[in-house]
């Protein structure tokens, strides 16, 4: 993709970012059939990233009730996601042609898309209730710049997301002088219960904590009990909407050594809002592109049901696949290449998949046992770091 950063955000910007991404595609599909045509393989998997930057992109060209949604840019990029959807199944014909029928092909998304229409910012709504205390008057943080001018996180992150020449000096402000974008990093500790992780909250507890101060146990569960009641009980004051769905405490849903790791509620949103967990500008508004052109900004989040199609080998033709998991994909993969299947791992092999009468159908998963509650260590060089480090600056990720 073109690295470029121009000013502007007008449609020979977004003409730019369109070009480049149709090239990045097809050069995916050149380096894809390579290694299809020219390396010895069991098991090949490639990702086009495309079809998640669409949606972002053009959502808003799609839903006049997306934030910078504009009649005359409409007009020009409505069908834009459409017709690249239509590219990725001539690239899917491609490779399709260049594989025979005993070969399984598996298509899947990581998530869903949908429109967001309006943001909830956990950060204001953590301090509003008591629960996130901030240090007063620190210039380093957004937040006090903005409560001096009277303006609410929300509206300044739906402004920010149609103002692309601000997004872009904001960009230049917070790298030149170092300007803290998280209401996080000038909490004040002593007094702060809880604050927010990427898809949910942490709780400030003492002994896991740096500066914990909620003991585990009686005071612990009260404080995630009156966050599940006050997150499912609050509806936008706006629209009337409720626009929490669903809360789990994080027992629910995570397991194993590493639980300790994970947010102690995690939440699903309710319709089109997207959970914002603070002011992070431009990673937030501009995450999926963010070394391109920040003019392109988001308008679509992720959504929980995303797709997954399978075809060839022994794959049933024409069948519905009923309450499959993204977890289940890893252990039907080693189920196929007939590999046993980790004790500890999420997910079931989809058996549903299969012809009655084939081998996959009538065989039963073999498992390898793995020694329960042990966290496994996997020791990295620093040169090994460093690769990892430089791949995640090329995708965004990291500064």
């Amino acid at each position: 993709m073109n690295e470029s950063d121009p000013l502007g955000g007008n449609d020979k910007t977004i003409d730019a970012w369109l070009k480049d991404l149709y090239s990045l595609t097809k050069e995916n599909l050149k380096v894809t059939t390579h290694f299809m045509n020219n390396f010895e393989w069991d098991f090949l998997i490639t990702v086009f990233m495309g079809t998640d930057w669409i949606t972002h992109v053009f959502w808003r060209y799609e839903d006049p009730a997306c934030p910078g949604y504009d009649t005359k840019m409409a007009r020009k990029y409505r069908g834009t996601i459409l017709r690249y959807y239509q590219e990725i199944d001539s690239i899917l014909k491609n490779i399709l042609d260049q594989i025979d029928e005993d070969t399984m092909l598996i298509i899947m998304s990581d998530h869903g898309s949908g429109p967001f229409h309006h943001v909830f910012n956990l950060h204001e709504w953590l301090i509003n209730v008591g629960l996130l205390t901030v240090k007063e008057n620190d210039p380093r943080n957004v937040g006090f710049w903005l409560s001096k001018l009277g303006i609410s996180l929300e509206k300044f992150i739906m402004f920010m997301s149609t103002q692309p020449r601000l997004l872009r000096l904001a960009r230049l402000i917070w790298s030149t002088f170092q300007i803290e974008s998280s209401i996080v990093s000038s909490a004040d500790w002593s007094k702060t219960r809880a604050y927010p992780a990427q898809y949910g909250v942490y709780i400030n507890l003492k002994g896991r904590e740096p500066h914990g101060i909620v003991e585990l146990g009686k005071d612990y569960e009260a404080v995630r009990e009156l966050l599940i009641q006050r997150l499912l009980a609050y509806h936008d004051p706006k629209s009337g909407r409720k626009v929490f769905d669903r809360i789990f405490k994080k027992e629910e849903i995570y397991s194993g050594p590493y639980i300790d790791e994970a947010p102690d509620l995690a939440f699903v949103a309710e319709g089109p809002y997207l959970i914002s967990r603070g002011l992070l500008i431009p990673r937030q508004m501009v995450r999926f592109a963010r070394n391109l052109t920040p003019e392109i900004l988001q308008s679509a989040k992720h959504e929980i049901e995303g797709t997954l199609l399978v075809i060839g080998g022994d794959v049933r033709k024409n069948t519905n696949i009923r309450n499959a998991s993204i977890m289940d994909l890893a252990p039907t993969i080693l189920y196929v290449l007939g590999v046993p299947i980790p004790s500890d791992m999420d997910g079931r092999p989809l058996m549903q998949l299969f012809e009655p009468s084939s081998y996959l159908a009538k065989s039963s998963p073999r498992y390898q046992a793995v020694e329960a509650g042990r966290k496994r260590e996997y020791p990295m060089t620093e040169e090994k770091n460093e690769e990892i480090r430089k791949r995640l600056r090329a995708l965004g990720y990291l500064d």
